[in-house]
């Protein structure tokens, strides 16, 4: 608590400051950026992990009550973590536990969105895969509807060269019922939205990647929090108790 109290001051007074300091003019202070066709793909997002661990509850720890030895290497290494976790909630300059949990929450909110862009990618791929291998189909067997249409006896065309005609066929219907009544996409056409969507998905992939491990480490920060503050109300309950008696 001391920490979320030392940060809300400190960035008040940051705050403060940037509030002193003269507005750049734009048009000679800042320097010129010159403007790029950004692409449709966004960048991902950036986390760095860092050592972070839960703090082990040593009263459901059957193996810490098992062992007096490794219950002192746990008590050891929770004080490294507890301390850990000050130190994070420092560095990232989080006023109150409202505010930690306001940005968890939003970090939950975005991880549940770069997961449902990710599959709606992976859908979309896997749909142009599907266009791909019937419009390869749909080609290598035209030239056999063609012939059948010109031949003079079409069901004897037909028993010979049934296997063919009914991949045609089956390519065909498929191609039409996906385009909609649009104009079929040609080959080209499918392989550079196959790239442009494998492009999209590697990088949503590490996107998402990335925001679901920073949800786990502030949840194991939120989670040794509670076990931190939940020991010092013991302590503080132990010590009203014992100023009564």
């Amino acid at each position: 608590m001391k920490a979320f109290e030392k940060n809300t001051k400190s960035h008040r007074e940051l705050k403060e400051e940037i509030l002193e300091q003269p507005t750049p003019n734009t048009s000679t202070d800042l320097p010129t950026v010159p403007f790029s066709d950004t692409s449709a793909i966004p960048a991902p997002f950036i986390f760095i992990k860092s050592d972070l661990r839960l703090v082990i509850d040593l009263q459901t720890c059957i193996k810490a009550q098992q062992s007096e030895a490794y219950a002192q290497k746990v008590k050891l290494t929770n004080l490294k973590q507890m301390a850990q976790t000050v130190a994070y909630i420092q560095e990232h300059g989080y006023d109150s536990l409202d505010d930690f949990h306001a940005v968890l929450d939003q970090a939950s909110d975005q991880t549940s969105a770069s997961r449902k862009s990710l599959k709606d990618t992976e859908q979309q791929l896997r749909n142009v895969n599907e266009q791909i291998h019937f419009t390869g189909q749909y080609l290598a067997y035209k030239n056999v509807y063609a012939d059948y249409r010109k031949s003079r006896n079409k069901d004897k065309f037909y028993e010979e060269h049934r296997a063919e005609l009914f991949l045609y066929d089956t390519a065909l219907r498929t191609l039409k019922e996906k385009s909609v009544g649009n104009k079929l996409p040609s080959m080209k056409a499918l392989y550079a939205e196959k790239d442009r969507l494998i492009e999209l998905r590697d990088m949503q992939r590490e996107d998402f990647s990335n925001r679901r491990n920073y949800e786990r480490e502030l949840r194991t920060v939120s989670a040794n929090i509670d076990m931190i503050l939940g020991k010092n109300r013991e302590q503080e309950q132990q010590i009203e108790k014992n100023q009564d008696l």
